[in-house]
């Protein structure tokens, strides 16, 4: 069999047509989008063997791929346009925190329109894509950048707050490796996927309400113009990380400026592609589902009905009546005692689609949720690949996922925000570096 590969790429406008609130932070209902300031993207990257097997990538400016039932939605229309498997299309989100706030189409005028047209522009870019493919090689290369993306501010049941390694330097850097694939294509422009990993909040977002790309947008758009390639960014694991740090010396931008974020990645990226690049081998694709179900964790249960009582009006208060109703029933914030309410109301397990995709020497593992990054570096040093990219916030979402060291903090939002046990996370990592053996 002749060992060709074929790859294809195009890019669709999915910004929407109405201004709504804009997804992340947490408080929706108070960042109602009054400006554009970056289209929104939506990418299609289609893959096939010699054997004519495809696989389809989705590559959204979105918060989140979406709720599973949502997702379910997008594969099935792709699915049945190209007659491709569901189980060989991913559907991805950068993670921007200034995209469209849109979770059920179903309960929701404007997010139905928004879904009807994302779906129409998503099947014309996955057919651009393929009338784009053309033969190609594939060169790999990983490097870290240290002090470019920060572990969130974490205090320790001391008082003291979380260092990193050496002890010295206040919420040191978490996972800084960045992982690049360039398909090197025969009489087409290559094609180059880049994958990173930290919050893409516009970096300390305040009171801002433009809707944007944010640095993952800023930095394919630098990459594409000064190397004259297509680019697509694929976001890792990162939900405990954010691209500055709170000790303002350490930073190497200033908060708040993703456009020199953006741009500073790319040069990264560029300077990774001018001298780290090596030959991989591509092959046949290969894909593996597996439904991982885990206990949710109901041990708070019983504090719903305080919870109730401290957000009822809660929102109505000036602050310092939040921050003294908080105290009264024991919650850390809005955002704590809503969580609480919603484990209670979710099943006694709650089920995850993990995915191992192999495409000869390097893969690919997704993952619904907002992974930690010690989690997902765990993920990429342990399985048989030359290179795997770890794709948080695909096929679905459904909140952090925090690691063992985060339920020792004394307030950690992300555990705050959980749904599952401690321990799942790394029974999860475990479970997905089995599958990336599994595709070998």
């Amino acid at each position: 069999m002749e060992n060709k590969f074929l790859i294809g790429f195009a890019r669709e406008d999915i910004t929407p047509d109405e201004y709504t609130t804009l997804a992340g932070f947490g408080n929706d209902s108070h960042r109602l989008c009054n400006n554009v300031m970056d289209r929104l993207a939506g990418t299609s990257i289609v893959m096939e063997d010699a054997a004519g097997e495809r696989l389809i990538f989705i590559c959204l400016d979105l918060l989140h791929s979406f709720e599973p039932t949502v997702t379910r939605q997008i594969r099935a229309v792709l699915s049945e346009e190209f007659h491709i498997a569901k189980d060989r299309i991913m559907v991805s989100a950068s993670h921007t925190h200034a995209g469209p706030s849109f979770y059920c189409p179903d309960e929701d005028e404007p997010t139905a329109r928004f879904f009807v047209k994302l779906k129409k522009q998503l099947v014309k870019a996955t057919h651009e894509a393929i009338e784009d493919m053309a033969p190609a090689t594939v060169e790999i290369g990983k490097r870290e950048f240290p002090r470019m993306t920060f572990k969130r501010h974490y205090r320790k049941p001391d008082g003291t707050i979380a260092t990193n390694a050496s002890g010295g330097v206040p919420v040191g850097p978490g996972d800084t490796q960045m992982q690049i694939m360039r398909f090197v294509r025969q009489n087409a422009m290559d094609i180059v996927l880049v994958n990173w990993q930290a919050h893409a909040t516009i970096i300390s977002a305040g009171d801002r309400k433009d809707m944007t790309f944010d640095y993952p947008g800023i930095m394919r758009t630098h990459i594409e113009m000064s190397l004259g390639c297509h680019c697509a960014f694929m976001q890792g694991a990162c939900g405990d990380m954010v691209p500055t740090c709170r000790t303002p010396e350490l930073n190497v931008v200033d908060p708040g400026d993703y456009v020199a974020y953006g741009r500073l990645l790319a040069e990264k990226a560029m300077e990774l592609l001018r001298e780290d690049m090596r030959n991989s081998k591509l092959g046949l694709i290969k894909t593996l589902q597996y439904t991982y179900a885990s206990p949710v964790d109901h041990t708070e249960d019983y504090r719903v009905p305080d919870a109730l009582k401290c957000r009822e009006g809660y929102l109505d208060l000036p602050k310092e009546e939040q921050l003294a109703r908080n105290k009264q029933y024991g919650f850390r914030g809005w955002l704590h005692s809503g969580m609480i309410i919603n484990r209670s109301k979710k099943g006694p397990n709650m089920e995850f689609e993990l995915n191992a995709i192999s495409i000869g020497d390097v893969s690919f593992a997704t993952a619904p949720y907002e992974m930690f990054s010690s989690n997902g570096r765990f993920v990429k040093d342990h399985t048989p690949f030359d290179m795997t990219f770890m794709c948080a916030y695909c096929n679905g979402n459904n909140s952090y996922i925090a690691d063992d060291e985060a339920f020792d903090y004394t307030s950690c939002y992300e555990v705050d925000s959980r749904y599952l046990f401690r321990g799942a996370a790394e029974e999860i990592a475990d479970k997905m570096v089995a599958l990336q053996h599994q595709v070998k």
